[in-house]
């Protein structure tokens, strides 16, 4: 127990020391996308059981994989365990602490004109690692927000999507209890950590244009953030497209927007809707944008102004990826980014590459994915083209 606990300290030694004097001023993106939240030197990653979500740390250097919570003989049951409060949640960190938000229940009240509403917020708290002490920071309403849809913090402010819900109302307009968590408004939001004022971008999809052309988007709308890239703030927006009763086969629609953190302004809707390229984000890095489709993959560079297409059949929009080194990572294939050569090694077969450490690739099982190993890159990019 005391070894695990100090190797969790020197693995959060590194993960979290980013705060004023102890690092370069731009401190490195924190991204969550709820179930990974990936840095240089470790994966903080969800582990899933029947009894709960665990959030858990796997260093690269040693490849031990421990959890979070660093207390003493901690059961991680109470309700001062990091792990309880996070609950399916990966947070994002910076200055010693992990941040995220947990939200208020949703209620149903009376106003002061007598209708029935709806009472929405959620709350952003920072957990001191090395203190094991919680930290209210800023109450937001109007909404709530999960890692699933995104969490980023970025130079010093932590951008989330407020999710408004989709809420239900009788005819005489009192909300009657009923409510989804797709199909709603869905906002960006910031809270910067220095006076925690909260900024409200605005929408991340029209509901009623998007309706016009898809009209199950008020059932399935919905919006994901992704992280930096470019200066700008990615996101997918996805909708559903069609369903076939007879076959209960479900089609979406997926597209990329992004925000402009230089110029503050949000690119939204495609401007034709009736043809714009139908992608989702499966990767992005501070080097590398991965946009799936069907049988292809869109990959961007920082710095290149035209995006590389890379085609295979095993490609579609939820492939997972990854890009290193000019190198695409999809399905046991390497693909070389310049010459656009496929291999298929031996090393790779049934393994999902996650993360370039030094000269080796950290990769998990796809048969077992809480299985991490670290393979030489010589070895996954040495093999036969195909």
């Amino acid at each position: 127990m005391k070894l695990k606990q100090t190797l969790l300290f020197c693995v959060l030694s590194v993960l979290l020391l980013q705060g004023c004097g102890m690092q370069t001023p731009a401190a490195p993106d924190s991204v969550s996308d709820w179930f990974y939240n990936r840095s240089e030197n470790m994966l903080v990653h969800k582990v899933g059981s029947p009894a709960g979500s665990s959030i858990r740390i796997l260093d690269y250097g040693t490849m031990q994989d421990v959890t979070l919570c660093s207390k003493p003989n901690c059961t991680h049951k109470t309700a001062d365990c990091i792990l309880h409060r996070l609950g399916d949640n990966v947070p994002v960190f910076g200055d010693g602490k992990a941040y995220y938000f947990i939200d208020d229940p949703i209620l149903v009240r009376e106003n002061d004109d007598g209708r029935r509403v709806y009472q929405m917020g959620t709350t952003l708290y920072a957990f001191d690692m090395k203190t094991n002490m919680e930290e209210k920071l800023c109450h937001i309403d109007g909404g709530v927000t999960g890692s699933n849809t995104g969490w980023l913090l970025h130079d010093g402010r932590i951008y989330f999507v407020l999710n408004e819900y989709a809420k239900n109302y009788d005819e005489n307009g009192n909300a009657t209890g009923m409510y989804s968590n797709v199909g709603g408004v869905m906002r960006l939001c910031a809270v910067d950590l220095s006076d925690m004022q909260v900024t409200d971008s605005g929408p991340l999809y029209d509901i009623l244009t998007l309706t016009k052309y898809f009209p199950d988007a008020p059932y399935s709308a919905e919006c994901c953030l992704y992280g930096v890239f470019d200066d700008k703030i990615y996101f997918t927006v996805s909708c559903r497209e069609a369903f076939d009763e007879k076959t209960s086969d479900i089609r979406f629609v997926n597209y990329v927007t992004y925000f402009d953190l230089k110029t503050q302004t949000y690119c939204g809707e495609p401007a034709d809707f009736s043809n714009f390229g139908r992608g989702r984000i499966r990767w992005l890095s501070a080097d590398y944008l991965a946009v799936a489709g069907e049988h292809q993959v869109m990959v961007s560079k920082a710095g290149q102004s035209e995006p590389i297409p890379v085609q295979d059949d095993a490609f579609n929009v939820f492939s997972t990826l990854s890009v290193f080194d000019d190198k695409l990572f999809c399905e046991g294939k390497v693909f070389d980014l310049h010459t656009l050569a496929v291999t298929e090694p031996d090393a790779l077969k049934d393994k999902t590459v996650l993360a370039k450490y030094g000269d080796s690739y950290i990769v998990s099982n796809e048969n077992d994915p809480e299985q991490y190993e670290k393979i030489p890159a010589e070895k996954l990019l040495d093999g036969g083209l195909s």
